[in-house]
């Protein structure tokens, strides 16, 4: 878990931080402005699109006997409508762990219990054995977690999207992201299954909204999300925000992500006010409307807005 101790350490030790952010830097990326020109070529990446459009989903996906038909059914129609919706260049990791996916499911009274008490894990991906899991609310919950699978690269760093692990001399020392990655996907779950209705981690969702208008395309954080790229929206945000600003950002969504409790509403609007006056310094006018069209949803902001945050519990530096 994502920690304040964290925090200070990745702001105290510079280098490490640059280290961190950087990681993606090397990675060999499609250039997308080039995918028109070489499309009717014989490119490996061409040749994957092309073949995903000429194949059923029984070629690509081979699920186990015992998989219950209406989990596959729903599973169908989940990968088809993310298909039509996603960019060609983006299913790499989906195609990669479409083709060895374990898919379970496990319903019990405990968990019907705890779904009353607002505390029940509805279901998860496991990046290690590439593992859905479904407890309860099966089409919401297995787009969600369609999505982490879709954007999931097992390796040293990564586990899942925006969320990433932190080794120091080999030595794991936590991970970071976890807040902008649900809130990330379940936005991206919303669009493309639930009408632009987020199901949970709304919080996180509302900030995730506010942070892709930093972006010039909100493609781009599409992308960045489909290639593991946390990278991105650190240069997307921190082209007006502080490193500090930036860190306090993902710590204050990984609360948000790693509580079941209901969340600090007071400490999320001024993570808002936060946000608000960092796209100001951009004098970008397209981002700022676009940013103050989903901040005044909620008409506290309105009221509050001449209140200084910065002299409540979120520290920023200038």
């Amino acid at each position: 878990m994502y920690t304040n101790e964290l925090i200070c350490l990745l702001i105290a030790n510079i280098n490490l931080t640059i280290q961190i952010l950087n990681i993606y830097k090397n990675r060999k990326k499609i250039n997308k402005s080039n995918y028109k020109l070489y499309k009717n070529g014989i490119d490996n990446d061409v040749l994957k699109i092309q073949f995903l459009k000429n194949s059923t989903f029984d070629d690509i996906l081979w699920l186990e006997e015992h998989i219950d038909m209406d989990i596959q059914e729903e599973l169908k129609d989940i990968f088809s409508k993310f298909v039509n919706y996603v960019d060609p260049l983006n299913l790499e990791l989906a195609l990669w762990n479409l083709s060895k996916l374990n898919l379970d499911k496990s319903f019990n009274l405990k968990e019907i219990v705890n779904s009353l008490c607002g505390s029940l894990i509805t279901g998860y991906y496991n990046v290690n054995d590439n593992r859905i899991r479904i407890n309860y609310d099966i089409k919401s919950t297995l787009s969600h977690e369609f999505l982490h699978m879709a954007s999931s690269c097992k390796n040293m760093t990564t586990y899942s999207g925006f969320h990433f692990n932190i080794f120091d001399k080999n030595k794991y020392i936590g991970s970071i992201g976890n807040g902008l990655n649900e809130g990330y996907t379940e936005l991206l779950n919303a669009r493309i299954f639930n009408n632009n209705k987020p199901k949970s981690y709304k919080t996180c969702v509302k900030i995730v909204r506010m942070i892709e208008c930093f972006f010039d395309d909100f493609k781009d954080m599409e992308y960045a999300y489909f290639h593991c790229d946390i990278n991105a929206v650190y240069e997307a945000v921190c082209k007006y925000a502080t490193i500090d600003e930036f860190f306090t950002i993902l710590n204050e969504l990984d609360k948000y992500a790693d509580t079941i409790a209901p969340n600090d509403a007071i400490n999320h609007l001024k993570l808002q006010r936060m946000l608000y006056d960092i796209i100001k310094r951009s004098d970008d006018e397209e981002k700022i409307s676009k940013f103050e069209s989903i901040f005044y949803e909620n008409k506290l902001n309105k009221f509050t807005e001449n209140i200084d945050y910065k002299k409540l519990s979120i520290k920023a530096r200038n």
